[in-house]
């Protein structure tokens, strides 16, 4: 069987049974203005690298009402976080502190 063959018959997923996936923020925006995505990379991978997939996003600077915005696909979550994927410590931190963490990831 050829790689492709074994991604269509596994699933996307079989491309990264061997390596270590990490739920990652990555840095967009401009200078005094950062926004974050939620990124799946593999591990030793750079910040900024095209990521496998995107969950979410994560705006740190307060709107009109001081809200910091969060947005996250929880069926993307749901599903990388089966997969075995690993929230590092700053993705970790900020889905506790949404109250997602106690109910997602175990």
């Amino acid at each position: 069987m050829f790689f492709s063959d074994i991604e269509r018959v596994m699933g996307r997923s079989a491309r990264f049974a061997n390596q270590t996936v990490m739920i990652r923020l990555s840095l967009h925006g401009c200078t005094n203005r950062p926004f974050y995505h939620f990124d799946i990379h593999r591990a030793y991978r750079a910040r900024n690298a095209e990521p496998i997939d995107k969950i979410g996003t994560y705006d740190p600077m307060p709107n009109d009402r001081n809200e910091k915005l969060i947005s996250i696909n929880f069926e993307k979550l749901h599903h990388w976080i089966r997969q075995g994927a690993l929230p590092t410590k700053q993705v970790s931190m900020l889905l506790g502190k949404f109250i997602v963490y106690g109910h997602v990831i175990r």
